[in-house]
Order: C-alpha cells, then sequence, then structure tokens
C-alpha cells in the first residue's frame, strides 16, 4: 500500500456540491493537466471531528497547500486526501516526477505561524484604551497553539509556562485575551449589543469602574433599588434636571449641610396656566384651597398615638422599627396601629388623596410643611416679598425680635385677619421708619414699640416717649 502514498499540490477548493472537496495536482501522475480536468478529490476528517448532518469541523485547506493521500482505484481517479504538510517539506519520493506548474506556491513566508515561532506580537499595534492592562503575550516554540484563518481570524491556546492565555481575535481587532492569572481583557473595536431574554446577575467581589466617553442612557421599565454601604459621591459639571411623575420621599437620618451659590426658585402646586385667575390684577392659582395636605391626610387614616414617651406617628414609627426587638417592646401596641400603613400607596387621583379602604380627602396644593425641633436661621441678602392669599398665622413660644435698620413696616390686610400671638416672653418692633398695622390687630401679650409714631386702623397716633429708657416699655396700643 506504500506505493500508493502520493502527494500533491492543491489546486481548487470551490466544490459546487459544497462537500468539502478540493482538486488535486498528484506529483507523477497529473502530467500538464489543467486545473479544470482534475477530479475532485474528498478529504479525510479526524475521528474526533464527524462530519455528518452538517456537524463537525468543515474542510479549510488552501490552494497551494502541500497534501498528502492515495488512490481509491487503480485507474488513478478517485485520490482522498489524507492530510497536509508544510509547502516546503521534502517529499521527494521514487514515484514522484516533476511536473511543470504544479508546484506549490511560495513565499518568503515560514509556513508556520509567526505566534507559534514565538516572534513580536502581530497585533502589537492594536488601539488600545486609555485604562487597557497589558497583553500577557509571551509564547515559547513551541507551546503555543494557534489557528489562523486567511481573512486573519485568530485563535492561540497559548500553554507557555508561566504565560498560559487563551486568546481569540477577530480580523477587525475585536477580541478578548483571559490572561495566566485569569484575568480577562475583552476589546470591542465598533459597536456592542447584548440582549438577554431571561435574567441577569453580575456579581463583583471587588471594585467596579465604567468611564463613559460619551452619553449614557439607562431606562428601566419598572422599579430600581440602589443600596449603597456607605457614603454615595456624585458630582455634576453641568445641570441636574429630575422629574418624578408620583410622590418623593426623602428620609435623612443625619444632618443636612447645603450651600446654594445661586437661586432657590421653587413652585409649589399645579403649574397648569389655564387654572390661573386673577384678584385685583395678583395672579392666583386657582387651587382647592380648602383640601389637605399629603401628610394631613395619612395623619386622618393613621392618627398618632400617644405613648410614655413620645407621639407616635406615621413619620417616626418606621424609625422605631429599625430599633431592637427589645427597644421596641414599649411601642408594640402603638406601632401595631401602624401596621397597614404602606407609604407607597398613597397616591393623588382626581384632585384627592387616597389609600386603599380609607376616605379620599380633597388635596390642597401649594402649601409647604415645616417642622423643625432646632432652629432656623435664615439669612437674605436681597429683598423678601411674602403675599399670603389665605390667613397668616405666626404664633412665638418665646421671646420674637423684629428688628427693622431701614425703611418701613407695614401689616397689610387685604383679606382675613393677621394675629399676632405671643404665648410668653415679649415681640420688640424696632424700626427707623412708619410703623403701620392696618386690619385687624390682636395683640394678646406685650408689644414693645419704639418710633415717632404709630398707625393703627388707619389712624395716626402720636406715640410720646415713655420714661422707659431707650423710648421703650410696656405700651396700651391706641386702638382708634
Amino acid at each position: 500500500m506504500i506505493d500508493n502514498i502520493k502527494f500533491g499540490i492543491v489546486k481548487n477548493i470551490n466544490d459546487p456540491e459544497k462537500l468539502g472537496r478540493v482538486k488535486v495536482c498528484v506529483y507523477g501522475v497529473h502530467y500538464n493537466i489543467e486545473t479544470k480536468d482534475l477530479p475532485w478529490s474528498m478529504v479525510m476528517m479526524g475521528g474526533n471531528t464527524p462530519a455528518k448532518d452538517g456537524v463537525g469541523h468543515s474542510v479549510n485547506l488552501l490552494i497551494g497547500t502541500l497534501v498528502v493521500g492515495i488512490f481509491l482505484d487503480k485507474s488513478y481517479q478517485e485520490f482522498m486526501v489524507m492530510g497536509s504538510l508544510p509547502t516546503k517539506t521534502d517529499v521527494t519520493t521514487d514515484n514522484d516526477t516533476d511536473i511543470g506548474g504544479s508546484e506549490a506556491k511560495t513565499t518568503n513566508e515560514p509556513d508556520n505561524n509567526a505566534r507559534v515561532r514565538a516572534e513580536v506580537d502581530p497585533t502589537a499595534d492594536d488601539i488600545k484604551g486609555t485604562y487597557e492592562p497589558s497583553s500577557a503575550y509571551a509564547p515559547v516554540y513551541p507551546y503555543n497553539n494557534v489557528y489562523e484563518t486567511e481573512s486573519g481570524h485568530v485563535k492561540e491556546y497559548d500553554d507557555t509556562p508561566g504565560y498560559e492565555r487563551i486568546k481569540e481575535r477577530h480580523m477587525s481587532g475585536t477580541q478578548y485575551e483571559i490572561q495566566p492569572n485569569g484575568s480577562k481583557i475583552e476589546k470591542i473595536v465598533r459597536d456592542n449589543y447584548q440582549l438577554v431574554v431571561g435574567h441577569d446577575t453580575l456579581e463583583v467581589r471587588g471594585n467596579v469602574k465604567i468611564i463613559v466617553s460619551g452619553d449614557a442612557n439607562v431606562a428601566i421599565a419598572k422599579n430600581l433599588t440602589a443600596q449603597v454601604g456607605e457614603d454615595m459621591t456624585t458630582i455634576v459639571h453641568g445641570n441636574a434636571y429630575t422629574t418624578v411623575d408620583g410622590n418623593a420621599d426623602l428620609l435623612v437620618k443625619g444632618d443636612i449641610d447645603g450651600e446654594v451659590r445661586g437661586n432657590i426658585d421653587i413652585d409649589v402646586g399645579p403649574s397648569d396656566p389655564e387654572h390661573i385667575i386673577y384678584d385685583d390684577d395678583i395672579a392666583v392659582h386657582n387651587v382647592v384651597l380648602d383640601g389637605i395636605t399629603k401628610n394631613k391626610a395619612i395623619e386622618q387614616w393613621f392618627p398618632p398615638v400617644k405613648t410614655d414617651t413620645f407621639t407616635l406617628t406615621h413619620k417616626n414609627a418606621r424609625k422605631v422599627r429599625e430599633l431592637s426587638a427589645e427597644a421596641q417592646a414599649p411601642y408594640a401596641s402603638a406601632l401595631a396601629t401602624f401596621d397597614d400603613y404602606d407609604r407607597d400607596k398613597v397616591k393623588l387621583v382626581d384632585g384627592s388623596w387616597t389609600y386603599p379602604g380609607k376616605t379620599s380627602y380633597t388635596a390642597s396644593f401649594g402649601n409647604i410643611e415645616l417642622h423643625t425641633e432646632g432652629g432656623l436661621n435664615a439669612i437674605v441678602g436681597g429683598e423678601v416679598d411674602i403675599t399670603a392669599f389665605q390667613n397668616a398665622k405666626l404664633n412665638i413660644f418665646k421671646n420674637a425680635d423684629i428688628i427693622i435698620e431701614e425703611g418701613n413696616l407695614t401689616s397689610l390686610i387685604k383679606k382675613g385677619n393677621c394675629d399676632f400671638t405671643i404665648s410668653e416672653g415679649t415681640t420688640t418692633v424696632k424700626s427707623e421708619g412708619l410703623i403701620k398695622l392696618d386690619g385687624d390687630v390682636d395683640i394678646t401679650k406685650e408689644l414693645k414699640l419704639s418710633r415717632e409714631g404709630i398707625i393703627v386702623n388707619t389712624h395716626m397716633h402720636e406715640y410720646t416717649t415713655p420714661t422707659h429708657a431707650a423710648g421703650t416699655g410696656n405700651t396700651d396700643v391706641p386702638t382708634n
């Protein structure tokens, strides 16, 4: 059978039946036969790649490849390729005869891949990312197992001791490399798209860094929950815009320390321009003024409960729930009254605050509720203009000092009453200008005034200097 083993050169690989056949010019047999007249030869595949029903590897012989095979018939018409050899292999045998025009196409490039020969990485000049780690490419012959296609696609399985790698690279430069320590470098030179039909989970036990040179857009159809174990820092070099179609609930367990170097402009209530009416040429939002705020509605559904130490409300109930089971014990019965409360179920529907199974309450817009157990210190560098279209009420439980350095102090009551209610202490009003109280004024405690005159109910009264020092003292304010 050894006489039947022949060598030849692949001349054509375009099998019209797409069976992986090739045309081979066999040494010593095909004397000056044109390629078009050569028979199609089958290619023997390895036992680990079944060529059946489209399963297995495809034939990948190139034109000019030196092959070895046998004829299956005595007429030398059915040649089977058994394998290939490097083109420069010496295949001179007794039955070989030189045939003009049938030599393999050779170049100065060695047949074995440059990566196998451990030469300089041919892709070393690929585009690099700003934070891209260096490749671990450092093969030693013959440990690097390489497969490269005609266009330049490459697969490497490098077994070089200490530099074991796996790399797969598209001819465009898109690639991935698994380094000796298990790290993976992935590079995509154009666009990337990933579809996950089911669920997706990413677990990172180290740090994550994401650098986006352009825009980033995250669209989430349902809920988003972000949990931060420690600190969170957000830096916006441009503007920040936040739109909340529903309600916003902010819980800060510590302090808020903010600095605004520009203006604060807040509109509270509906902003539909069709809801504007006018009162004495002053634009007023046409809103339901006899309604209640969200927090007042919740207090109607879940009233505050007095305990031995403090009053439990829907707001501080969640703080108590964060305590240990032992610390919660004194408030167990009080907490039970808030078991059904879920702040996410409070909805604004058709101008009313609603809650499942509870009575709806007409919503009041345009209100700001501020409760602070500490002090409030406001320093305003510009003008302050407050217009109240309902009643204005000021409750002072200790002393109140109103000091007007320049200009006039005017209390202009167009609608409703202005009540100065002082439970303890006194109120001191000092002004270098005219003090004018126009409307119904109810002073239940002491009011100290310091000015040449005072107008009450549009009548001018000379304010004679009392015997008290500095022109102030307890005074019965004239009423007409």
